[in-house]
């Protein structure tokens, strides 16, 4: 939550989405998730909103992308939740190989050792053509962001950007 004199005060025309996002003593929710480390440095890991939740289960899609980046033969990731009727959703990664010999079950593998089970991406795919560094330029990073209904419901589409420094 953050206040001061550079904060909004309040959404144009929508009385709801400002009540819903401010505090009664007048802080914005910002829908970020993070931690203050032990020196008092704030690290903004993701979004609430892009959270996945498989089971009851919340499964943040950064750990998920940064234990596939890990893996040598991958240049880059994304990572979603895609509707699964029985878990409520599941998560999925889009994956850019640097090494075209990689698979979804190597990666399963490599993930497994690095993330609890319910974390796991149940479906993988690879981009087409992806036999070298991502396409993105240097610094910059891929993000996923869900889109939802001013309502707020679990439906929704997804959108990909990339993001430069």
């Amino acid at each position: 939550m953050v206040s001061g004199p550079s904060v909004t005060a309040g959404y144009y025309g929508d009385p709801e989405a400002t009540d819903a996002a401010f505090t009664d003593d007048g802080r914005l929710r910002t829908g970020d998730v993070g931690y203050r480390d032990e020196d008092g440095f704030v690290y903004v890991l993701n979004r609430v909103d892009d959270r996945i939740i498989s089971g009851g289960e919340n499964v943040d899609p950064g750990e998920v992308t940064a234990a596939l980046r890990d893996h040598p033969g991958v240049a880059d990731a994304a990572v979603v939740g895609l509707p699964d009727e029985e878990w409520g959703e599941r998560v999925a990664a889009l994956v850019v190989r640097s090494d075209p010999d990689v698979t979804a079950d190597a990666l399963e593998s490599f993930c497994r050792e690095r993330l609890a089970g319910f974390k796991l991406p149940r479906t993988i795919a690879f981009a087409e053509g992806s036999r070298g560094p991502s396409p993105a330029p240097s610094g910059a990073r891929t993000c996923a962001r869900r889109s939802r209904p001013p309502s707020g419901s679990r439906t929704g589409r997804r959108t990909t950007a990339t993001i430069r420094p």
